[in-house]
């Protein structure tokens, strides 16, 4: 991966996207008033950020995939392989955005001196043993800095075929607000 100026360089010479689109988080149930908050991603190291640098809400283009990516690491899939926690709720957002960095197109990875591996592969340990970023938080870092990329569409780790998205919440210029929720479900809160 490209890094320092030739990095900012290069994002700053990718064509970024237009989409309006439904995504799709899925997050812990105590976090049930508050499903668009990026509290999470303040307080822990994730993919594309680092913890305390910056606002990122993760969500997915599939419901599945976005359930799978949250529930992945936790300790129950240790015990239990492909069990699934009834402590989690996936539900959909509307997003409607330009300055979308595409991080499924192999011309963009070359351009970035990345490639599918590296954008999947294990984060968590590369690296942070000594406390140093990850290529995709130092990719993440980058893309937040240069102030015209919103969000970032990249690989799923589950299935690279399908894509996730990552926003820069602060950046879209509106409240994200849950879609289609049940009647009787708590208000939410806009963060």
């Amino acid at each position: 991966m490209l890094s320092g100026d030739e990095l900012l360089e290069a994002l700053s010479a990718i064509d970024l996207d237009f989409n309006t689109l439904n995504v799709h988080r899925c997050v812990a149930g105590r976090h049930i008033n508050s499903l668009a908050s990026t509290r999470g991603s303040m307080k822990a190291d994730n993919r594309y950020s680092r913890a305390y640098r910056f606002e990122a809400l993760y969500t997915s283009y599939y419901p599945t995939i976005a359930m799978l990516e949250v529930i992945q690491s936790k300790n129950f899939q240790g015990f239990m392989p492909g069990a699934i926690s009834v402590q989690h709720f996936t539900f959909s957002l509307s997003v409607r955005s330009d300055g979308i960095l595409d991080l499924t197109v192999p011309d963009v990875q070359k351009l970035l001196g990345t490639n599918l591996q590296e954008l999947t592969g294990d984060w968590k340990t590369v690296n942070q043993e000594y406390g140093e970023d990850a290529p995709t938080q130092i990719l993440g870092q980058a893309a937040y800095d240069c102030e015209r990329i919103k969000a970032i569409r990249y690989p799923s780790k589950i299935d690279p075929t399908m894509a996730n998205l990552v926003i820069f919440k602060n950046r879209i210029g509106f409240d994200l607000m849950p879609l289609s929720l049940p009647a009787d479900f708590p208000d939410q809160t806009p963060l």
